[in-house]
């Protein structure tokens, strides 16, 4: 399977929006990573599994179905302790209780068998560890009335109580977070955009997507580019990171990027 995202390797130019949305969440993991084994699931090119590494983990392994996004990762992340290798998120390959912190960013949505997922990510987890997972919020992407599915790639999306709730039948915890980033009418908008010319005028996908980049021009902050560089991460977005608890269903309307962390239970 080939690599369906931007590339974010040393030096590739990205919005700073979408710079955000990817490596906020990782930053909210190595919180946890600290001397950990990790294993980190669709991976993509790897960068979220090399800044788990530079934050303290003792090994972190990557996973993507994509050969190609492995081929990547292994090209342009290279440390001691960090490997890469193609495997699926349904049928993980690895021991029982071999991990202390699971991470799985933006990846639920994309799967046919979540609770086979969720089943595995379980067994392979050591009794007290993490399992941190994140995705962008249903409602707070997709203005009323619309609720269909927009993005091809995904087959399911999930509210942060949705997902909580999920989380919370194979872990102790199922508690969302939600980043205080983002400006959810411009992406309310931009929802809309993908809705009308993909769902109903039936127009290819990539008409969308290119008007999506359009919008990177009007001049919005954090619509604008960087560029990628390990070493200014932190920099780049550790003091504007906030990550409020989310704890009713009308608070969770209100972030567009949110988090759900579960414990597995002690033996």
């Amino acid at each position: 399977m080939r690599l369906q995202c931007e590339i974010y390797i040393p030096g590739s130019r990205i919005t700073y929006e979408t710079y955000r949305v990817h490596l906020t969440r990782y930053i909210f993991a190595a919180k946890y990573v600290k001397d950990a084994r990790v294993l980190d699931i669709a991976c993509g090119s790897g960068y979220g599994s090399s800044y788990l590494i530079r934050k303290g983990a003792k090994s972190v392994i990557g996973v993507d179905m994509s050969e190609e996004a492995v081929n990547i990762a292994k090209a342009n992340f290279q440390k001691p302790g960090l490997s890469f290798q193609v495997g699926t998120a349904e049928n993980l390959p690895f021991a029982d209780k071999s991990f202390d912190v699971i991470t799985s960013m933006g990846t639920i949505d994309h799967m046919n068998n979540p609770a086979a997922f969720l089943q595995h990510a379980q067994r392979v987890l050591r009794p007290g560890g993490y399992f941190i997972c994140s995705l962008l919020n249903r409602e707070a992407m997709s203005p009323f009335p619309i609720r269909e599915i927009v993005d091809p790639c995904h087959t399911i999306e999930y509210t942060p109580m949705e997902l909580s709730d999920l989380v919370g039948q194979y872990f102790n915890q199922g508690e969302a977070y939600g980043e205080n980033f983002g400006k959810k009418r411009l992406m309310q908008l931009r929802r809309t955009i993908y809705y009308v010319i993909y769902r109903k005028i039936h127009m290819p996908y990539a008409v969308p997507v290119l008007m999506q980049r359009s919008l990177a021009k009007l001049g919005h902050k954090d619509l604008s580019h960087i560029t990628y560089r390990e070493d200014t991460i932190d920099a780049d977005l550790l003091s504007d990171n906030e990550w409020t608890p989310i704890t009713s269903k009308k608070a969770a309307s209100r972030f567009i990027n949110y988090i759900v962390m579960g414990q597995k239970a002690l033996d």
